[in-house]
């Protein structure tokens, strides 16, 4: 079928066609100008006849609209383009034509105009300056900084050959148009889909996702602009034996955590204690009483109570609840969702959102977070339930 957008023509087989003169109509005029001009010359006839029954073909009544005859018909074009520009250059040469009244003029102001080029480029230069923050290469970094290696992303094809190697994650891409939006991945596995003006329109599962997602960052500004959006409720699927996307923890208030049994999980019970009771102290975070009565008696993860201390050294963060994980009978509260920071709230503001993302996705070790996700409540970050972790020495 044919790659190029829906068209209102597509029923009756001239939907690529019509949208090859609706997209470059100035390359469509000059290639039908050339193979005009090719039947004229006995050595390109045959070049032109063979794009005649191309175009008839393509634009058949009722045809199947196959796009392959356009690229075939486009190769045609650029042949008798060439052979055109042959003949010009070769007519340019003729002493008669160079002498003729036509040809001196023709010939005075093509070098008029690359003399007034050469000028505008020269003057030019002095006021050139890098521009190493275009909005590709900025979302390129985010990738490469904010997306763990497990999540895929998709892209709009045109920048795909730009991103398709930022960072470790798997970036995939879609060929925006109305409706239906071809992927070389599920929509319902997008785990962040940067989005461009192409998706204006888009329908199907590319807009369930899209209704699905919040914005985390944006580069660019109108509709040029590139918006990175997280994806809710899909997502690839995780390595590690439990889901791959921590549920909301304040859906998930969990039980009261288990009694140590042995050493390991003594030593490790008061390491949570004597970092709960300190954050909880910590005036630079704001919490519900339930969650400062959590962190007080140790049921909340220190990898969890370490990563906030070290936030609220810079930024007040306000925490929305602590969570226990699907499957982890142990009773520790090991996801956090972060709701606002500086008293900016949390998706809504795409820079609070975009330092947080970034933030747990630079942890590494023993820190590491096991997902992190945006939602509606915040962003939520889970580690691997683990009642014996303590801080390497």
């Amino acid at each position: 079928r044919s790659a190029f957008p829906a068209h209102p023509l597509a029923a009756v087989g001239v939907a690529s066609p019509a949208a090859w003169a609706t997209t470059d109509p100035v390359g469509l005029a000059v290639g039908l100008v050339a193979l005009v001009a090719a039947a004229r010359h006995r050595r390109t006839r045959g070049l032109a006849v063979a794009a005649a029954l191309l175009l008839l073909a393509s634009v058949w009544p009722a045809g199947a609209d196959p796009v392959g005859l356009l690229d075939a018909l486009l190769v045609a074009a650029a042949l008798a383009t060439g052979a055109a520009a042959q003949r010009a250059a070769v007519a340019l040469l003729d002493p008669v034509f160079r002498r003729s009244l036509v040809g001196s003029g023709w010939l005075t102001g093509v070098a008029a105009l690359l003399l007034v080029g050469v000028v505008v480029a020269l003057t030019g230069l002095p006021r050139l300056e890098a521009r190493p923050d275009r909005e590709v290469a900025q979302v390129q970094r985010w990738l490469a900084d904010g997306v763990p290696a497990d999540r895929l992303v998709l892209v709009g094809l045109g920048t795909w050959p730009d991103l398709a190697d930022a960072g470790g994650a798997s970036v995939g891409w879609y060929a925006g148009r109305s409706g239906s939006v071809p992927s070389s991945a599920p929509w319902d596995r997008a785990d962040y889909v940067v989005a461009d003006r192409s998706l204006q329109g888009a329908g199907g599962a590319a807009e369930a996702a899209l209704q699905r997602s919040s914005a985390v960052a944006r580069y660019g500004t109108g509709p040029d602009a590139l918006v990175v959006r997280a994806v809710q409720g899909g997502g690839t699927a995780s390595p590690q034996p439990a889901p791959s996307r921590s549920p909301s923890p304040t859906a998930v208030p969990g039980p009261t955590p288990t009694a140590p049994t042995g050493a390991a999980e003594r030593r490790a019970a008061a390491v949570r204690l004597d970092a709960g009771r300190q954050l909880a102290a910590n005036p630079r975070i704001t919490m519900s009483d339930r969650d400062r009565a959590l962190l007080e008696r140790g049921a909340v993860d220190a990898r969890i109570a370490l990563v906030l201390a070290q936030l609220a050294a810079t930024d007040r963060i306000t925490v929305a609840s602590f969570g226990v994980q699907p499957g982890d009978d142990s009773g520790l509260r090991t996801s956090v969702v972060i709701s606002e920071v500086d008293g900016r709230p949390v998706p809504e503001d795409l820079a609070a959102t975009s330092d947080l993302v970034r933030t747990f996705s630079a942890l590494r070790g023993d820190f590491a977070a096991r997902t992190i996700d945006v939602t509606q409540d915040g962003v939520v970050a889970a580690f691997i339930p683990d009642p014996e972790w303590v801080p390497s020495s």
